[in-house]
């Protein structure tokens, strides 16, 4: 739950650090509701945070490459703290919490932008794109993948004239039991290569082995985790919510 205080020596569980997004939303969770409970206008704290997460990486490499020996005890913390803002990533959340003040807030001249069909290809092409090739931009390499991915999703979830939709069937259903698909898949991984270790000298057949047996497997575990163990807690939040969700039990 705490992943950026691995910084200052705080150690993690062996095999869990693909776990440590769920530990900076929870983070962002903490003050998020408080955040839109007693705070009028949301874009100067969301603004605030995302710019000040987004610079203090670099800021803090400044300081310590410009003012401190690096044996000295200040350089040692600067550096700590360097690490705990970049693992954050808080300022990519305060950034999607922007595009929901826009919509919530019914920004129409805004969304309107957001919403032209230019707009969603360029997102697509630079969001998608970018990713999939692996060009990175050096200093805001998150922060410039946020900015288009949240146009994309925010496209794709209140756009009734998106130029893109992935409401099918199957992909609710994977999205439905994607926290089971995402907390699960390493062990699902490591098991069945542990079974299939005696075909690796046959690479064709080892890899189909791979990724067939990890991903369906995968697959059933999260949708037994998700409708006989998570949907419990889900419903939960009925408890604390007006706008009640009917997905949980579809």
């Amino acid at each position: 739950m705490a992943p950026n205080f691995m910084a200052f020596g705080i150690p993690g569980i062996g095999g869990g650090f693909h776990l440590s997004s769920i530990g900076t939303e929870e983070q962002f969770y903490i003050f998020w509701p408080w955040l839109i409970k007693w705070v009028e206008n949301l874009l100067i704290p969301l603004f605030f945070i995302f710019i000040v997460f987004a610079l203090a990486p670099n800021l803090l490499d400044y300081l310590n490459n410009n003012f401190f020996e690096k044996k000295s005890t200040t350089y040692q913390f600067i550096q700590q703290l360097r690490i705990f803002t970049e693992y954050f990533k808080i300022d990519c959340m305060a950034l999607g919490g922007v595009f929901a003040f826009f919509y919530f807030k019914k920004k129409n001249k805004i969304l309107n932008f957001f919403f032209l069909r230019n707009t969603q290809i360029i997102s697509l092409i630079v969001g998608f794109g970018f990713w999939l090739f692996g060009i990175n931009i050096p200093i805001f390499r998150d922060e410039f993948f946020a900015l288009f991915f949240a146009v994309i999703i925010l496209n794709t979830a209140v756009n009734p004239h998106k130029i893109i939709s992935f409401d099918y069937k199957w992909l609710n259903y994977i999205g439905k039991i994607s926290y089971g698909i995402f907390v699960y898949h390493w062990i699902v991984i490591l098991f069945v290569m542990n079974i299939i270790i005696q075909f690796k000298e046959n690479l064709f057949l080892f890899n189909s082995l791979l990724y067939a047996g990890s991903i369906s497997l995968t697959i059933l575990i999260a949708h037994f985790s998700f409708f006989k163990f998570e949907r419990y807690f889900l419903k939960f939040k009925d408890r604390f919510t007006q706008i009640n969700s009917q997905s949980i039990n579809k």
